[in-house]
């Protein structure tokens, strides 16, 4: 079965693969007996080929993939930072329970 990749964002075919099975995936579009080449688009169950002459941007999947990691990336040392301040004010209150019992205080 031929599949057309897609970017679910732009609707723009990234790949054509042939697969086995049948594969249910919002980036997957089955796409037998189609003439769908890479850099079509697909909306609203219509496939659409641009004009040659008046390309896009070109922003590749690997691109694209990649400044979402880093985007990832970046959301998730911002939680780091956070769980870190919350563990070391823990520790620090836990450290001034320790010393309360050692010294009596408790």
């Amino acid at each position: 079965m031929k599949y057309a990749l897609i970017d679910t964002q732009t609707g723009r075919c990234i790949g054509i693969s042939f697969l086995n099975d049948l594969v249910i995936r919002d980036d997957l579009i089955l796409v037998d007996g189609l003439d769908v080449q890479i850099g079509d688009v697909y909306q609203n169950g219509q496939w659409t080929r641009l004009d040659p002459e008046t390309p896009e941007e070109p922003v590749s999947y690997l691109e694209q993939r990649v400044e979402q990691l880093e985007t990832d990336n970046a959301a998730l040392m911002m939680e780091l930072a956070g769980t870190n301040i919350k563990l070391t004010q823990t520790e620090q209150a836990l450290a001034d329970l320790m010393l309360m019992i050692a010294t009596g205080g408790v």
